[in-house]
């Protein structure tokens, strides 16, 4: 029961959604119009991101620890200098420790354990969907040139967040001692299954900034999203206990399954969530006289630092091509953007289900400008 609940909660909950990235209109634009954003990255070291969404764990080997999606979708009305948005969102992150990732691998395969390894087992684990509304305010400056800052709030429809701290013990190829603490709060627990929850009310708030600035051949763009982001929640489910191998099950070969006694105790809470600030910054360098241009990118997403380099091909009035590696991802972007569009498309390999690094962002709306 705890693992098929643990597998199923973890596994669905931090690898589905659509999502949009914060976008920003240009403020000389001063004609009104709707525009349409939709962002999602996903991340996965342990395993692919489709495994992750199919059969949370059972892939798992030792490429990494950490996981997590980013999402957003929004549609919006820009009138002037001001614009509101109607938006949805889905952010997930998991990060274990690399025995629990090795350990969490075996069990689910029901690979052999070595007699004796000590296991040093750790999760935790953040994220939400939510619906809500975006109010935006354009500005340009001749010198310090153009962006955005947006105050969203909405309406949080599910979360999870807290954290595992334990051990695990092989005592011979097929069994294991363990004992696990758990702190986390919830509206659906994946852990026990709780029954019958009361409904909990949850509401977030976050900062959206966005700005770029062109002299003669370089240009700079920097966008953060949920700056000084909360989520505060009234009556949440919360489980604090303690599971342990006392009580003992096996398959049909003799491998013990994942059941264990639970001590502890579960109420319901006020609580506040941190939300992870998510930052992109890049700067461009075009080659006189050529329509080409050297790219460089930072990234901080799922609480790291990330890099990228690249280049670029101007074609045309307002139509560029964009080609990036992001190294530790080990992901290629291609992108094309156009005057009143753009879309990316970024992978770490050409088989979809096998990829650990996937980023899909369409933008659409006229004069709308995104990193």
């Amino acid at each position: 029961m705890f693992k098929k609940h643990l597998g199923r909660g973890l596994g669905s909950a931090f690898f589905l959604g659509l999502a949009l990235q914060s976008s920003a209109v240009t403020a000389s634009e001063s004609r009104s119009h709707w525009w349409f954003s939709l962002d999602s990255m996903h991340y996965s070291e342990p395993q692919p991101v489709y495994d992750a969404v199919t059969n949370w764990g059972e892939s798992f080997d030792s490429r990494g620890t950490r996981q997590w999606t980013y999402n957003r979708f929004e549609t919006g009305w820009h009138n002037g200098h001001w614009g509101i948005a109607l938006l949805q969102r889905l952010d997930y992150r998991v990060d274990m420790s690399r025995d629990g990732v090795e350990f969490w691998g075996k069990i689910e395969r029901r690979e052999a354990l070595e007699p004796g390894r000590r296991y040093q087992v750790t999760a935790e684990a953040s994220g939400h969907t939510g619906t809500g509304i975006k109010l935006v305010r354009l500005f340009s400056h001749s010198r310090w040139g153009e962006g955005s800052a947006g105050l969203a709030v909405w309406r949080v429809n599910r979360v999870l967040d807290g954290e595992l701290n334990g051990w695990a013990l092989a005592t011979s190829a097929s069994e294991y001692d363990y004992q696990a603490d758990v702190d986390y709060f919830y509206t659906e627990d994946p852990l026990f299954a709780r029954p019958d929850l009361d409904r909990a009310t949850g509401w977030g708030y976050g900062l959206d900034l966005h700005w770029r600035m062109s002299r003669a051949l370089w240009r700079y763009s920097v966008d953060v999203n949920d700056l000084l982001g909360r989520i505060h929640w009234r009556h949440v489910p919360y489980t604090q206990a303690t599971s342990t191998s006392a009580r003992k099950e096996y398959d049909a070969n003799g491998y013990l399954l994942l059941n264990p006694a639970i001590s502890g105790f579960e109420g319901y809470k006020d609580a506040t969530q941190v939300l992870d600030a998510k930052v992109h910054a890049a700067i461009e360098r075009t080659i006189a006289g050529t329509p080409f241009s050297v790219v460089g990118g930072t990234a901080w997403l799922g609480q790291k630092l990330w890099g990228s380099v690249g280049a670029g091909f101007r074609q045309g009035a307002g139509a560029r091509w964009e080609a990036s590696i992001w190294p530790q991802m080990r992901r290629i972007d291609l992108g094309y953007r156009a005057q009143d569009w753009q879309l990316i498309l970024g992978l770490d390999r050409l088989n979809v289900q096998r990829s650990r690094a996937v980023e899909l962002s369409f933008v659409w709306g006229a004069g709308l400008h995104t990193r």
